[in-house]
């Protein structure tokens, strides 16, 4: 199974300025700058389209820029590096806080082909009629294709509150196509929630950690102390689905189970290698823990459980994760564009590297979604809850 492409926070340094005009910038790209890159080659090609292509007057200078910017980044080989246009960088900044505006629908990556997890409850997507497997084959009439990267198709879903989009879609176990134009709107996804689960006779915390926002540390906290106060002992850490989000959210999560000033992850940069380690917490679980996770939870939650794995404080139960050892960070450009690229990788508390292997889980248990869907059992879920409770 193809894996789904979630992001962690990155950022380096631009080489261009997008305030200056079309003409400055394709000047400026021809001149030397002894980095063994040959500027001039894109100064030619412009050349030649402002010469011969059939519909010059047509062009966006502007857009001209972006697609130069998008092509440096494509050229790296590397799928977490990325430049984002202002629409596209407002909406991955208000993403990474919980706050969309979209369609609400969860969705994943499959034999490169984009597939409708499931709607959220009372959100567009539902109340459109998208099903758990469908398979998105247009945006607003663009065709998909084998797709490599998820991120690009969930920015083309979203969009403003309000505006409609078009996609297109095969619904589970049939043959043709129909289009369903969905009206976006504001979807609110909580970091982190909690409910109390009784099975065999024993309560359980059952808590989803959707993703790692800046807040996250606080917001668990808080929670945790109503887990602690409740008396409970035993906690399932849902992180399937969580793509990651702020790394420093993964070490402040940790420092909840962790001792203080034990390393949780260490990133390793061009120049040196640096321990991150717990940080000191008023509240701490010291009970028997669970962490579940699937082959979409990456980054920030893959440090959380391979952390916790390696310190023998939860048994891990899923499937493999993503397998993305590498951190990103974000430059944001004057005109309201953004670079974001990867800048370091990172290792487990142990000095391993995940990246393209994944967590393996202690107990692997794989989702049965067709259950799912007909009866909403949780095949991954029960398997925790019997594993805490036996």
């Amino acid at each position: 199974m193809k894996r789904l492409f979630t992001f962690l926070v990155v950022s380096l340094l631009l080489f261009f300025s997008y305030q200056l005009g079309q003409q400055t910038m394709f000047t400026r790209l021809t001149q030397s700058t002894g980095d063994g890159v040959n500027y001039s080659i894109a100064n030619s090609v412009w050349k030649l389209v402002q010469d011969h292509y059939l519909r010059v007057d047509d062009v966006d200078p502007q857009q001209i820029s972006y697609g130069l910017a998008k092509g440096l980044l494509y050229a790296l080989g590397d799928i977490h590096s990325t430049y984002f246009e202002p629409d596209e960088a407002q909406a991955f900044f208000t993403s990474l806080n919980g706050e969309l505006q979209g369609i609400g629908a969860e969705l994943k990556l499959e034999d490169g082909l984009v597939k409708i997890v499931s709607p959220l409850p009372d959100s567009p997507a539902e109340k459109a009629g998208l099903r758990s497997g469908d398979i998105i084959l247009k945006v607003d009439g663009g065709y998909l294709g084998t797709v490599s990267s998820l991120v690009d198709v969930v920015m083309k879903i979203r969009g403003p509150k309000g505006s409609p989009v078009v996609l297109t879609i095969v619904h589970e176990g049939e043959s043709r196509s129909v289009d369903i134009t969905i009206v976006r709107d504001e979807i609110h996804l909580e970091a982190v929630t909690w409910k109390l689960e009784e099975y065999h006779g024993e309560q359980v915390a059952v808590v989803t950690l959707s993703t790692f926002t800046e807040t996250i540390g606080v917001e668990f906290e808080a929670l945790l102390s109503q887990i602690l106060d409740a008396g409970v002992d035993k906690m399932v850490l849902d992180l399937r689905f969580n793509g990651g989000g702020y790394l420093e959210g993964s070490i402040n999560v940790l420092s909840s189970f962790i001792e203080d000033g034990q390393p949780v992850v260490y990133i390793r940069d061009q120049e040196s290698e640096i321990a991150r380690n717990a940080e000191g917490r008023s509240k701490h679980f010291d009970g028997t823990v669970v962490v579940l996770v699937n082959e979409s939870s990456a980054s920030a939650s893959e440090i959380v459980a391979a952390a916790l794995k390696e310190y023998g404080i939860a048994t891990v139960i899923g499937d493999t994760t993503f397998g993305k050892g590498t951190v990103q960070e974000v430059f944001p450009l004057p005109d309201g564009s953004m670079l974001r690229i990867t800048i370091a990788e990172w290792l487990t508390s142990q000095k391993v590297s995940i990246e393209g292997e994944g967590v393996h889980p202690d107990q692997e248990v794989d989702m049965d979604f067709d259950q799912l869907k007909e009866t909403e059992f949780d095949t991954q879920m029960d398997a925790a809850l019997q594993f805490l409770t036996k």
